[in-house]
């Protein structure tokens, strides 16, 4: 087989069995394997709707990891395994925080490319995944693929400003980026903005984004959203970190796009 058709075809690695011991994965004739991760904490109802969206996509080569930092959710998950052809997998008793658990996963899964979707959200459609590698042959060397419904910008950067980023609609290569694809334990809420400011600047020609009218609904109110103080501050820190790479003016524009937000939000809070 030519190295060519050996990455269409995907690594022919291992997945993990519902009981965390792994086996043989199967052969998946000219799709990518994706690894698709959910991390739940004492939240069945909405893990639930989570994985029954993830079992529910018509693309075959999916591998679903679940890591669990609460109560069991091992009969949550056989229910719906019995229903599909993917397999589900699940680590129990990682409560080490939000990115300690998405290395954990990194370590494990054997797909070509990653993606993480939190409990409690789902894909707008069965056909999400399959629609997102439609046309493979042109995504398969890039690093990194952003699914977004919004308007079509080839970056991270609308103008001057940083664009939010919806973690659940990034789809990391893990062949291409190797060693480099892991999350910085140094931040709470935002190594994933970080990752994907190292990967931009590092390559700028290898990130993408792909317009699609809707790709994922998720749930407000996350963890994030609940320690905006901490989040403002890694925010602040990234933006500082990167200042050699996107220049003082974005660096300014930004830092004041941010500091605005907080004061709107502590004035949102006070009117209360």
């Amino acid at each position: 087989m030519n190295p060519e058709d050996e990455e269409l075809l995907g690594a022919q690695g291992v997945i993990l069995s519902s009981s965390s011991k792994k086996a043989d994965a199967p052969v998946l004739a000219k799709q990518p394997l994706v690894s698709i991760v959910t991390l739940t904490m004492d939240n069945p109802d909405a893990l639930r709707r989570t994985a029954q969206s993830v079992v529910s996509q018509d693309y075959s080569a999916i591998e679903y990891l679940v890591i669990n930092g609460g109560a069991a959710v091992d009969k949550v998950l056989d229910e719906l395994e019995k229903k599909s052809n993917i397999t589900v997998s699940i680590i129990n008793g990682q409560s080490c925080g939000i990115y300690p658990a998405m290395n954990v996963a990194l370590k494990e899964l054997s797909g070509d490319w990653i993606n993480f979707m939190n409990s409690g959200d789902v894909f707008t459609t069965p056909s999400s995944i399959s629609n997102a590698f439609l046309a493979r042959d042109s995504k398969k060397s890039l690093k990194v693929m952003r699914l977004d419904g919004g308007s079509k910008v080839q970056n991270l950067w609308s103008g001057a400003r940083l664009k939010n980023i919806c973690q659940q609609t990034i789809f990391y290569n893990k062949r291409k980026l190797g060693e480099a694809l892991i999350f910085d334990e140094n931040f709470r809420f935002s190594a994933d903005l970080d990752l994907l400011l190292k990967i931009y600047y590092a390559d700028e020609g290898d990130f993408s984004e792909d317009c699609q009218n809707s790709f994922v609904l998720y749930e407000p109110g996350g963890v994030s959203g609940q320690n905006t103080n901490v989040l403002f501050h890694e925010k602040t820190q990234i933006l500082l970190d990167r200042r050699k790479d996107t220049g003082w003016v974005k660096l300014l524009i930004n830092l004041l796009y941010v500091y605005s937000l907080r004061v709107y939000l502590a004035i949102g809070i006070w009117k209360q």
